[in-house]
């Protein structure tokens, strides 16, 4: 493992170890590595307090490092586009360690985060030892999984204009969640300059601007009247940007489901956000149980507020230079193997530690039976490098009972209620109900189902495991 502290550090390791593999957040290397693929030294971005910056400016300016998680909760207001599709994007699990600059580096057509980028004409950051350089997001996105990044560079930051008016995201997959697009439509309104930016992500090797409906838009639109769009005109702008697209049949849709969910996704993102246009202020998923489109939130956020990420001293610090790391996990202290610091942290709780709440399933972050906490988040922990949770706070299912023996709340209320079938999936399940509740303390079903989404029941008994969130939440 190569932890730099700095920028400049990072980017003299980037020179000096080509061969190393770049990793952040790790929801895209640590799967690979699992099965054994992407070998080499990791260089390891999470200690570079820098890149997990936010600076609220014109253009606003997102750091690498920033997560999926704080888009959410923190861009509502100045960039609505990236907080409605990061909302979209996997679990809070997943979100809460998947940063911006991995998306962009995986390019991956079907990225929601990219969409967005795309439609608010953001330019993206690069640096080598031998200086800086800005590109537009088009021109850094080359082709699928490709993009514009020299063998020694780094990406810093995205810039995104801020925003000028309200903006939707829709999009369809083969689940509610936890999916890839078959389709995905973003649309930004500029309601001074009386602008459209519409971009559909996983119809085109890149995520591709529909230039023609956005012209449509912008010369019929009735910028000066009130209520909705006008439906002819939605629907015309929807048949625009299918033929922008140039899809492919593949598992998740035909060619020709695909340019259909396109015009229908545009229709129904360029209504909803003109419908917006009078609104104070984006009202944009307050709290998660906003819908998957991005309808606003009926009542107030209980969600607590997100810092920036930089790590403070002797707060989940990682150890002096020379010291051996450790892992705190559930109050106790565990020296870190070093031969095992750039494997995931749960194959190193079960197989080195012996700590075998988190339970080892598909090691992608889809199932969500390795849940756990790190310094107060969940994670999924085979997404996670082991030597990246050094000097943090661990903990799991097993760690919630009192010292007496007693059990947390949530606990009992799974035990009450029948949440607990075979037991395989019921510590993550545990882990993010706790998470939930700590976030909202009065959740509906619609806000539990979501914030469970990433929790996979091999017994299907859902029913019983919202009943017993609901429980805990009464109690």
């Amino acid at each position: 493992m190569i932890q730099p502290r700095s920028i400049e550090e990072a980017l003299r390791a980037r020179r000096e170890v080509p061969e190393a593999v770049v990793v952040a957040g790790g929801t895209e290397v640590m799967p690979l590595r699992n099965r054994g693929g992407r070998p080499g030294p990791l260089l390891d971005l999470s200690r570079v307090g820098e890149l997990g910056l936010i600076e609220d400016r014109e253009p606003v300016r997102l750091g690498a490092s920033v997560t999926y998680t704080r888009q959410l909760e923190e861009l509502a207001e100045p960039l609505p586009v990236l907080a409605l599709a990061a909302r979209t994007v996997a679990s809070r699990q997943v979100r809460n360690r998947a940063t911006v600059g991995g998306a962009l580096a995986i390019a991956d057509p079907s990225a929601d985060i990219l969409a967005a980028l795309v439609a608010s004409e953001a330019q993206v950051e690069v640096a080598s030892v031998s200086g800086v350089r800005r590109l537009s997001i088009a021109d850094f996105l080359t082709g699928p999984y490709e993009c514009d990044l020299g063998p020694d560079e780094l990406i810093l930051a995205v810039l995104v204009p801020r925003a000028a008016g309200p903006a939707a995201y829709a999009k369809v997959g083969a689940r509610n969640a936890m999916a890839r697009a078959a389709c995905a439509v973003a649309v930004v309104l500029d309601t001074t300059r009386r602008t459209a930016g519409i971009c559909v992500a996983a119809c085109a090797p890149t995520p591709v601007r529909a230039s023609a409906a956005e012209e449509l838009v912008a010369a019929e639109a009735r910028w000066d009247s009130r209520g909705e769009l006008d439906p002819d005109l939605a629907a015309r702008a929807g048949a625009l940007v299918a033929e922008a697209t140039r899809p492919r049949s593949d598992g998740r849709g035909s060619v020709e489901y695909k340019r259909h969910a396109a015009a229908v996704l545009a229709g129904r993102a360029l209504a909803r956000a003109w419908r917006a246009r009078d609104d104070a202020a984006p009202a944009l998923a307050s709290r998660e149980s906003a819908s998957r489109e991005g309808e606003p939130a009926s009542r107030e956020s209980a969600s607590r507020a997100f810092a920036s990420r930089g790590r403070e001293p002797g707060v989940g610090s990682p150890p002096p230079s020379g010291a051996r790391p450790s892992l705190r996990v559930d109050g106790a202290e565990h020296r870190l193997p070093e031969h095992v610091a750039d494997e995931s942290l749960l194959r190193v709780l079960r197989d080195e530690l012996g700590v075998t709440a988190p339970k080892n399933a598909c090691e992608e972050g889809e199932c969500g039976s390795c849940t756990i906490a790190v310094d107060g988040e969940i994670v999924c922990a085979c997404l996670m490098p082991a030597a990246q949770a050094a000097g943090s706070e661990i903990e799991t299912a097993a760690g919630l009972a009192a010292s007496d023996g007693a059990l947390h709340p949530v606990q009992e209320a799974f035990l009450e209620a029948g949440g607990v079938q075979c037991g395989f999936c019921t510590p993550g399940f545990v882990m993010a109900a706790r998470d939930l509740l700590r976030r909202v303390p009065d959740p509906t079903v619609e806000e539990i189902r979501e914030a469970l989404n990433g929790n996979l029941c091999r017994c299907t008994g859902y029913q019983k495991i919202v009943a017993a969130v609901r429980l805990a939440a009464e109690r």
